[in-house]
């Protein structure tokens, strides 16, 4: 995804909370709105004026963890729908594919977590939530491949333990 097609995405989530003050609706009712575009209800949707495919779309947020961190930090003050449970499962997904294919940088996985270790503090059913995510969360914590620092992962297993 292009530093353009991410400014789009920041934009239009912007907006779309904007929108959603303006109609008396509570942010996390508004990305609840947007996370439902993963949902089943949906079989595509239209952004800049192109069809697209909802796999293809999930595939590319994968791709763009800034993306997912932005939905994911506003998903905090959200209550936890079915369709945030989707997300989390994208969220999943992109840490398990960030682990095993392990190229360098970490940054992005670790603000994934960060936000997830947020995320959990924040909600009453931490089991639910945790079920959501059994892979790449797992893989993060586990660490099996010595992958974090040691600080590092000091600080994310604290922070979910």
């Amino acid at each position: 995804m292009s530093a353009l097609e991410l400014e789009l995405w920041d934009a239009t989530l912007f907006r779309a909370i904007n929108a959603g003050a303006k109609a008396s609706r509570a942010k996390h009712e508004v990305v609840s709105i947007v996370l439902d575009v993963f949902g089943d209800r949906l079989p595509s949707y239209v952004l800049a004026g192109h069809r697209r495919d909802l796999q293809l779309m999930t595939r590319r947020l994968k791709e763009v963890p800034k993306v997912l961190q932005c939905l994911l930090s506003h998903l905090i003050e959200a209550p936890c729908t079915t369709a945030a449970f989707r997300f989390l499962s994208v969220v999943d997904d992109f840490l398990e594919s960030s682990y095993s294919c392990f190229s360098g940088s970490k940054g992005d996985a670790l603000d994934c977590l960060r936000l997830l270790g947020r995320l959990i503090l924040h909600k009453p059913d931490t089991t639910k939530l945790l079920s959501a995510m059994p892979n790449g969360l797992c893989k993060w914590l586990a660490d099996e491949e010595g992958i974090l620092a040691e600080d590092e992962h000091q600080e994310m297993v604290s922070s979910y333990y």
